[in-house]
């Protein structure tokens, strides 16, 4: 939970303030979860990319919404793009907050609590069929209408989230073929042994109220974001990712590739991959006035999983940043949509590009500043 009949109630009952397009809403929260019908190579999920996880938190709630809201804020009048906001938000509200509700942990383990007051461990299993049937009986209620599962009869769907694979949305084999399956409309509330449905609407309200608060407080968020001085790091070129990746899963086949974040790493830290000089330059800036994006890939499935390691190795280095950027098809498409003032590479062809498109240069192959750098 929340499961993906809950997100669509939800985003069905934000609707009321907005009046999007209904279908295009609901896909769009579904489709972050779509990730489940996608496999990466070494066998890897992709929900990393699609929920936005900052492994800078301890936990495992660190779905940051507020990341795609800065990173797509243009888009939002797009009621898929909306919908999927929303979708983040109520991951991270219900699972810090109501999830535990459900549950409780003991010497013996999790326990379940039943809708007659009663606890009682049980198999994933009974608790996958007893949420299906709490979803249909959500579906019955909030009278969600059918979904069609493929991409064709979505017209006027317009989706470039680098994030997400719509593969795994549509179709039979996609999120939108397992609702049309397996959660349709039914009234099953008095076959459901754990989900009290009364419960669950209230959880549900107490839920909507929390986004709409949200929703507003982001505002207010990209309000001192567009205050700030926006600089873009692209590491991919100023430590050779992409060739360190390669060399990396060198060392590694797919029956061998278990803890791949801490491996990375440590693989880095042998690499000694950021020179003094950039690490230092980038720290200079002060986090009250900077927004610092450091750029990681322009291959999301392919890097995302690593995102973790590389988060742990510039934690070591003790590097300030704000957020980095594991997708986007082009620089020229990233610096023509993300509105950054400064951009620091030492590739000079992007340098030249980043001054065509009126963005000011920081190019790290300076002899002088370099020589400035080391004073």
């Amino acid at each position: 939970m929340p499961s993906a009949r809950i997100h669509e109630v939800i985003i069905k009952e934000i609707n009321k303030d907005y009046d999007f397009d209904e279908l295009l809403l609901r896909i769009g929260t579904i489709a972050p979860d779509s990730w489940r019908n996608i496999r990466l190579k070494h066998d890897i999920k992709n929900k990393y990319a699609s929920h936005f996880l900052d492994f800078r938190e301890k936990d495992n709630l660190a779905y940051n919404y507020v990341e795609f809201y800065l990173k797509y804020y243009k888009n939002l009048s797009n009621p898929f793009y909306f919908g999927y906001l929303v979708h983040l938000i109520v991951d991270k509200y219900w699972k810090k907050n109501i999830d535990k509700r459900f549950y409780k942990i003991n010497k013996y383990g999790k326990a379940y609590k039943f809708r007659d007051g009663s606890y009682k461990k049980i198999s994933s299993f009974f608790l996958y069929k007893d949420s299906l049937k709490m979803q249909s009986t959500l579906a019955y209620i909030y009278k969600l209408s059918d979904l069609p599962i493929n991409r064709e009869y979505y017209k006027h769907l317009e989706c470039n989230i680098d994030e997400l694979n719509l593969d795994g949305l549509f179709d039979e084999d996609g999120s939108l073929g397992y609702i049309k399956k397996d959660i349709l409309p039914k009234n099953y509330e008095s076959e459901i042994a754990i989900y009290d449905v009364d419960l669950i609407i209230k959880y549900i309200n107490e839920t909507v109220n929390f986004v709409k608060e949200e929703l507003e407080r982001l505002k207010q968020i990209k309000y001192d974001y567009d205050k700030k001085v926006k600089i873009a790091v692209n590491l991919n070129t100023l430590f050779d990712i992409e060739k360190l990746e390669e060399e990396f899963f060198k060392l590694f086949d797919s029956d061998n590739i278990k803890n791949i974040n801490d491996k990375f790493c440590l693989f880095l830290l042998s690499k000694g991959m950021i020179d003094i000089i950039y690490l230092d330059y980038i720290n200079s800036f002060d986090s009250d006035n900077y927004q610092v994006d450091l750029l990681f890939n322009n291959k999301v499935d392919e890097s995302i999983y690593l995102k973790e390691g590389l988060v742990k190795y510039l934690n070591f280095n003790n590097i300030k940043y704000n957020y980095i950027n594991t997708g986007f098809k082009s620089i020229e498409d990233l610096l023509e949509n993300r509105d950054y003032n400064i951009y620091i590479d030492n590739k000079l062809d992007n340098i030249k590009l980043a001054k065509k498109l009126k963005v000011k240069t920081i190019y790290l192959e300076d002899k002088n500043l370099v020589s400035d750098l080391k004073k």
